[in-house]
């Protein structure tokens, strides 16, 4: 990180601190450009920036670019064309409801209806995404090959 992104977190924290101490309700922050909160709108830095605050991954990079654990806490290729995905457990949305299996299918089932391109090319591979297990695992299975 660099100075410029530690004082952008530092004054982040900051006012988050104020807001909570005045009682304030609402966060209004200023931007360039009005972001879609929707994490399968358009695919723009200004779009990816906030919903990787807001909303989670199965997976993501670490500080390496190495795949890590997010919402999914293990996975597994089962055959060529099947992965595993065993769910972290405790996860809460802001309402304070259990993430699921079926919170996870929904979001891979949802893209293709949302209307924007972008999203699909990540999931063109993939045949179905089903729950294998209610106890937080799915597993999405590939016609060919997974990406």
């Amino acid at each position: 990180m660099n100075r410029q992104s530690y004082m952008t977190v530092f004054a982040a924290l900051l006012f988050a601190v104020f807001v909570q101490a005045s009682g304030a309700s609402e966060l209004l922050i200023g931007t360039r450009v009005e972001p879609l909160m929707d994490p399968h709108s358009l695919y723009i830095t200004a779009n990816m920036a906030y919903s990787k605050h807001i909303f989670g991954n199965l997976t993501r990079l670490d500080n390496n670019m190495r795949l890590a654990p997010d919402l999914a806490k293990s996975w597994k290729a089962i055959d060529s064309n099947t992965w595993e995905f065993k769910l972290a457990k405790g996860v809460k949305f802001h309402d304070g409801s259990n993430f699921t299996a079926e919170d996870a299918v929904f979001s891979f089932k949802r893209v293709p209806n949302v209307g924007n391109g972008a999203f699909m090319s990540g999931l063109i591979g993939i045949a179905e995404t089903k729950i294998a297990d209610p106890d937080c695992q799915i597993r999405r299975i590939c016609r060919n090959y997974c990406s």
